[in-house]
């Protein structure tokens, strides 16, 4: 068989809430075996032998009148949308590179090992799933991808053409056959529940996995626990709660100066407000006692109280997955009473959100109980859930923020190795810069210059390859990502987006920073 088509490949999971509403925070993932399975309505009851006929009949071959065959290539194209530099991208990278050099395996294969290549389609899942429908779309059978890193329903996506090739090889062939038994039941369900699959087969692989960690800012929170006990709040005595209360003050009092002047002294009626709470560290083990405590946390600070100051408890990177966790925690972990149901609509599978909409079904009664639950919360915004592309930890360095519950993808942004050799100051606050601050996006030379930005000192502080434009007595600082100049004011500039001061009174008021 010429296998042309497209392979997918499961780039993550989805995520697995760190917290949940109800007191346990387990997760149950569907699981695929040998014998009869329901995952959320679907019955998977395909053997070995079944799963390798599929790979000849296809996924769904009631849509083979959209599919398409690619253009043979001589190189396997394996689609991502990571960032070029992240740690994403360099490990696949190293695996590619691995795979393309193994000599061993080049010599077992013969005629039928293919190199691969690496093909960056855009930037994040969203915009990896909008390529392949705009592909499917135009038949593009000279750019299309071979595999691609992404979320199961690109699967989908794919199956409604007829587009989703699996991995399993009709004559059982071991060189070229891989299976789902090969892998951990609980990683590969969705090829039972992906949308649009009727045959069985071994379509979507795990290859990544993140989930949802909670990150504290030590010094905004021991600021925000010392102010509690002192103001008559009770603290559990058991370890756990010690033990954590004791990490985050010692690591959050070299800041505390600067804490409390940032969030305020307490408001004139914090001992009321407070009056019969007791603090413990399970509060962090839910998202009920969790939302109840940033609401009250909110409320206790003089500039945090009338939200005025961008200053929050907890920010939720994907309020989405924690929704659909959540309910899905509150059904008992079972698919056919969350939000999504699938079943089999003239044997295909199909998804819908009838549960949701029904009222009384388990997922309606869940989800009034999650959206309550938040809901005074965010009003008062000590919980801030933030839209697609906003992230908590942007602002919880700046200590604007108490704690974040975010993807483990991007753990690192939550905190700054070192300020050693760097400043952090608001251009607004320098009227002697010749430099033009937009709230206008479409205004690409002067959007968001009013933000904080990261500098490094010195011509060493520049791109290296713009190091060359200048002399170091020149040059007083990168800054920014694109780790643009900043000159003196004699100085000629040689980039559009490098800036200068405007006297010489203004780089010696710079350089007392």
């Amino acid at each position: 068989m010429n296998k042309t088509k497209i392979k997918f490949i499961l780039g993550t999971l989805g995520s697995i809430a760190a917290l949940s509403i109800s007191a346990s925070c387990g997760s149950s993932n569907g699981s695929i075996n040998e014998s009869n399975n329901n995952i959320g309505g679907v019955t998977d009851n395909s053997s070995i032998q079944d799963r390798r006929l599929n790979a000849l009949l296809g996924a769904n071959p009631e849509a083979s009148s959209s599919a398409f065959q690619q253009a043979e290539k001589d190189k396997i194209v394996l689609a991502m949308t990571f960032s070029q530099g992240g740690a994403q991208a360099k490990a696949l990278n190293e695996l590619v590179n691995a795979y393309n050099n193994d000599a061993e395996l080049k010599a077992k294969l013969g005629n039928i090992f293919k190199e691969v290549t690496v093909n960056n389609i855009g930037s994040g899942y969203g915009e990896g799933a909008t390529k392949v429908s705009q592909y499917l779309k135009a038949k593009n059978t000279d750019n299309f991808f071979n595999l691609i890193l992404n979320y199961s329903p690109v699967g989908a996506i794919l199956a409604n053409s007829n587009m989703l090739l699996s991995f399993n090889d009709p004559n059982g062939n071991p060189d070229l056959d891989t299976d789902i038994s090969l892998f951990n039941k609980d990683f590969v369900s969705s090829n039972a529940t992906t949308e649009n699959i009727k045959n069985p087969s071994t379509y979507i692989l795990p290859i990544m996995k993140s989930t949802l960690i909670s990150t504290v800012n030590a010094p905004v929170m021991s600021y925000i626990l010392d102010t509690m006990k002192a103001k008559g709040v009770t603290f559990s005595d058991d370890v756990d709660t010690k033990n954590f209360v004791a990490e985050i003050n010692s690591k959050g009092q070299p800041d505390r100066s600067q804490i409390q002047k940032q969030w305020g002294d307490p408001v004139d009626n914090a001992t009321e407000l407070l009056k019969g709470f007791q603090f413990s560290k399970k509060i962090f083990n839910n998202y009920e006692d969790l939302i109840k405590f940033a609401e009250l946390a909110q409320k206790l600070f003089k500039n945090t109280q009338d939200n005025q100051n961008d200053l929050h408890v907890l920010g939720i990177d994907s309020p989405t997955s924690t929704f659909q966790n959540s309910v899905y925690s509150l059904t008992g972990y079972q698919y056919a009473n969350s939000l999504e149901a699938t079943s089999k609509k003239n044997g295909v599978n199909t998804v819908n959100y009838n549960s949701l909409t029904t009222t009384g079904s388990p997922a309606n009664v869940a989800a009034k109980t999650v959206y309550e639950t938040f809901r005074s919360a965010v009003a008062t915004q000590g919980v801030v859930l933030q839209g697609p592309g906003q992230f908590t930890s942007n602002k919880q360095i700046y200590h604007k923020f108490a704690m974040s519950i975010g993807s483990t993808a991007g753990y690192t942004h939550n905190y700054i190795e070192s300020v050693e050799g760097k400043i952090n100051f608001s251009f607004s606050q320098y009227s002697g810069f010749n430099f033009t601050a937009s709230t206008n996006k479409s205004d690409r030379n002067n959007y968001n210059r009013s933000g904080f930005l990261t500098f490094g000192l010195g011509l060493n502080g520049l791109g290296k390859k713009y190091r060359t434009n200048y002399t170091s007595d020149q040059i007083f600082l990168g800054f920014g990502s694109f780790k643009n100049g900043l000159a003196k004011s004699n100085v000629t500039l040689k980039s559009r987006f490098d800036i200068k001061s405007i006297d010489t009174q203004m780089m010696h008021q710079f350089k007392l920073l």
